[in-house]
C-alpha cells in the first residue's frame, strides 16, 4: 500500500489511513515509502523489545541528521551505558522532588496566559504554555543559563520544523533544513563550552551529572554534546505537543472539564487516555539487524536489512486491545499503551512529562475553568511528533 504518512492532508487525520493499513495484514510493504509498516499493538511491542533482532542504529534521517549519534540511536550496551548516567535523575521518586521547580515555572506562565485570556485576548496555548514549561524545566535541570532559555526555544523550534520538512518535495525544504542544521550546530557549540565549564567547574545538574560519571572521562565531547542536545530537545518537544492535545482537547469537552475540576485526582488518568488516544509519537522506525535474516513478524517474512515503520498511534488503538479504541474514556479499564514507546528506547523523561502535565493542567483548570478552543486546529506537517501547531484559546 502505497500511503504517505508524510504528506501534511493525512497527518491532520492519519487514523482512516492506519484501519487501512490494519485491513491488510500486519505487516505491510509501502512501496512509495520502501519500507514496511505495522499497526497491532502486540507484534510493534515485539519488536521494541527486541534489541538484537530489532536496531534503532538506523533511526529516522532527522535524529541523525540534527542530533548525531545519542543513546537513542544506539542499542546494546553502549545505549544503557550511556543513558544510565541520567537514570537516577529521571526516577519517579527524584523527579517529585522538582515539583517545587516546576510548579513556580508553571505558575508564572499560568496567571501571564489568564491574565490575557481575562483581558478578551485569544492566546495560543501551545508555545506560551504548553511547550513553555517542559523548555523551561529541562533547561533549568540542564544548567542552562536563564538569559540563554529563549534561545533554546528558537534553535528547538527550527529543528521541530526542519524535522517536519525532511521528506517535504516543496522547494522551501532544502532552507528549512540548512535553517536547523545551523541551529544545531549553534546549540551544539553552546553545550560544549557548558560542558568544558562543568569540568572547571562542578555542578549538580544534568550536564554536570554527565561530566563527573565515568562516561565523562571516555564519551568524546561531540557524543556528549548530541546526548545533551536531543535530551533539551526531546524534553520540550513531545512533552509541549502532548500537553498541546490535551488543552485542547479539554477546550472542546466541558464535561471532562468539570469532572476534572470537581476530582484532579483523575489528571494523571485523563492523561494518559489523552496520549493512548493522540499519541504524539505516531510512528518509530527499525530495520531487520543486518547479519541476522530475515524476521518473521506476525507470520510475515520480512527480509535482513528491510527498515520497519512502526504505527503506534494504531498500536495505541487497537480493536483487539482496546474496547471501542477510537474514543476517548476516562473510565477504561487501565491498560499499558505506546504514547512512551516501549523496551529499550522507552521515554527516559516519562516520569518528568507527567509531573509537568498534571501542574499545568490543574492549574489552568483552577484558574480558567470555562475555557474554549477555535477549531479546527491545525497540526503542521510533523508525523513523527504529531499535535497542534497551535492552540488558540478564549474566554
Amino acid at each position: 500500500m502505497d500511503i504517505n504518512f508524510f504528506d501534511p492532508a493525512i497527518t491532520a487525520d492519519p487514523y482512516p489511513y492506519y484501519e487501512q493499513v490494519r485491513a491488510a495484514g500486519p505487516v505491510v510493504y509501502n512501496a512509495a515509502l520502501g519500507l514496511w509498516m505495522m499497526t497491532d499493538y502486540q507484534p510493534i511491542m515485539e519488536v521494541l523489545g527486541d534489541w538484537r533482532k530489532f536496531s534503532a542504529e538506523s533511526e529516522s534521517e532527522g535524529l541523525l541528521t540534527f542530533f548525531g549519534r545519542t543513546f537513542m540511536t544506539t542499542d546494546g550496551p553502549p545505549h544503557n551505558e550511556q543513558r544510565a548516567v541520567w537514570n537516577s535523575a529521571f526516577l519517579k521518586s527524584n523527579i517529585e522532588r522538582k515539583a517545587s521547580l516546576i510548579q513556580e515555572i508553571a505558575d508564572r506562565l499560568l496567571d501571564a496566559f489568564a491574565a490575557r485570556l481575562r483581558a478578551g485576548e485569544t492566546v495560543d496555548a501551545y508555545h506560551g504554555l504548553a511547550k513553555g514549561l517542559p523548555t523551561e524545566v529541562i533547561s533549568a535541570l540542564l544548567g542552562v543559563p536563564l538569559e540563554m532559555r529563549e534561545q533554546f526555544h528558537d534553535w528547538s523550534d527550527s529543528i521541530a520544523d526542519a524535522m517536519a520538512a525532511l521528506l517535504d518535495p516543496a522547494e522551501t525544504r532544502e532552507k528549512r533544513v540548512a535553517a536547523a542544521v545551523t541551529a544545531s550546530a549553534d546549540m551544539g557549540a553552546f553545550l560544549a563550552d557548558e560542558i568544558a565549564r562543568r569540568r572547571r567547574q562542578p555542578a549538580d545538574d544534568l550536564i554536570g551529572q554527565l561530566v563527573a560519571s565515568g562516561l565523562g572521562e571516555t564519551l568524546p565531547v561531540e557524543t556528549m554534546v548530541a546526548n545533551c542536545r536531543l535530551l533539551l530537545f526531546a524534553g520540550n518537544e513531545t512533552t509541549g505537543k502532548w500537553l498541546a492535545t490535551a488543552i485542547a482537547m479539554l477546550g472542546q469537552d466541558e464535561g471532562l472539564r468539570h469532572r476534572l475540576t470537581a476530582d484532579p485526582g483523575l489528571m494523571p488518568r485523563a492523561l494518559e487516555e489523552i496520549l493512548r488516544l493522540e499519541s504524539v509519537a505516531q510512528g518509530a522506525f527499525r530495520s531487520v539487524r543486518q547479519g541476522s535474516g530475515a524476521a518473521i513478524i506476525a507470520g510475515v517474512e520480512v527480509p535482513e536489512g528491510a527498515t520497519l515503520m512502526l504505527l503506534q498511534g494504531a498500536a495505541n488503538r487497537d480493536p483487539a486491545r482496546y474496547q471501542n479504541p477510537a474514543a476517548f474514556d476516562l473510565d477504561r479499564p487501565v491498560l499499558p499503551h505506546l504514547g512512551f514507546g516501549y523496551g529499550m528506547h522507552s521515554c527516559l523523561g516519562l516520569n518528568l512529562a507527567r509531573l509537568e502535565g498534571r501542574i499545568l493542567l490543574d492549574g489552568l483548570l483552577q484558574l480558567v475553568p470555562e475555557f474554549g478552543v477555535v477549531t479546527p486546529l491545525d497540526y503542521g506537517g510533523s508525523f513523527s511528533m504529531r499535535g497542534p501547531a497551535a492552540v488558540p484559546v478564549y474566554l
